[in-house]
């Protein structure tokens, strides 16, 4: 097995090119470097969020974006970028959305805040 560096942004490169080529399995050592070796690093975790789409893994999507809204007290929102669309629409999607939405009063109840609205980047 290959052994992956600790240069965070590189990494996410090489899981970003990895994932548009469909070398899933190169992918997955370096998805788990990012999350163990940079647990605040946001972007790790979107990384996995976009392998688990690629896959059609949707239960990994759902688990994944409960987990960022949770950790980084994010509203996500499913319509900001097109590449959640197969998602959104699937039974697990449409489940994961109405999940989030009670998530989202419960923590604002719990805040009297807003939770940071996630905005996904265009490209």
């Amino acid at each position: 097995m290959r052994k992956w560096g600790g240069d965070s942004f590189l990494n996410l490169y090489r899981i970003n090119a990895f994932i548009e080529q469909g070398r899933f399995k190169e992918c997955e050592p370096v998805l788990e470097l990012m999350v163990k070796n940079f647990p605040e690093l946001e972007e790790s975790y979107w990384c996995q969020v976009q392998y688990g789409l690629a896959n059609t893994d949707y239960d990994y999507v759902a688990e994944r974006l409960s987990f960022i809204a949770e950790k980084f007290e994010l509203e996500i929102d499913l319509d900001v970028d097109e590449s959640y669309q197969e998602f959104a629409d699937s039974e697990i999607g449409q489940s994961w959305k109405k999940k989030h939405a009670v998530w989202l009063r419960k923590l604002n109840q719990q805040n009297s805040g807003t939770p940071t609205p996630h905005r996904q980047r265009k490209e």
